[in-house]
């Protein structure tokens, strides 16, 4: 029994719907939309890739960057405390050979005054001993730059003391015309009989 051009067309529609569906087609074009999407990113996340690794990277290069800064630091300081101990050595050696030449000036002052030079050291008051003592205070100050401080302390005296033996020496031994102040060189050169005569 034949069929209606209507019923071909309706049969051909529901084999249609069964073998292409509706919703596959949107799926497949959901799908085609991602892909493009995916295709227009696809730069940006490599550009944003790139620039990620690179940030990470210069943070590295930050950090150790700071960790050279700080170990150049560290270099720095131990190389001020190695000049600090080398100057500290020099000081200790200068002060060494300094009190050597103290010990030799009043040697000599001792020589001029025919006094010991224990008693110059030492806290006689004669008036022969101090004025020897006066003149080893104004020796060493002129001599070797000492301070009252350092004269006193290798005397084992009080700075104030130093002063005293300064304006002693000052107001008592240069106003007196027959006082012929020490002179290191000469006595240094042994010409030590002919400052004594004077003397």
């Amino acid at each position: 029994m034949g069929q209606s051009v209507q019923e071909i067309v309706q049969g051909y529609s529901e084999a249609k719907s069964r073998l292409w569906p509706s919703k596959p087609t949107v799926v497949k074009r959901e799908r085609y939309d991602e892909i493009l999407r995916n295709l227009k990113d696809r730069p940006r996340k490599k550009v944003g890739e790139r620039t990620e690794a690179m940030q990470q990277k210069a943070v590295e290069l930050q950090t150790k960057n700071q960790a050279l800064i700080e170990q150049a630091r560290r270099l720095q300081a131990e190389n001020e405390e190695l000049k600090e101990h080398v100057s500290e050595l020099e000081v200790k050696a200068e002060d060494k050979v300094s009190y050597m030449k103290g010990e030799d000036i009043i040697e000599l002052v001792a020589i001029k005054h025919m006094v010991s030079k224990s008693a110059i050291m030492g806290s006689g008051r004669s008036r022969y001993i101090v004025r020897a003592r006066w003149e080893a205070f104004v020796a060493l100050r002129d001599h070797l730059g000492w301070g009252l401080s350092r004269i006193g302390h290798f005397f084992n005296k009080d700075h104030t003391t130093v002063l005293c033996g300064w304006r002693g020496y000052e107001s008592k031994m240069l106003t007196d015309p027959d006082f012929v102040p020490i002179k290191i060189e000469q006595l240094r050169s042994g010409q030590s009989d002919e400052v004594v005569e004077n003397a």
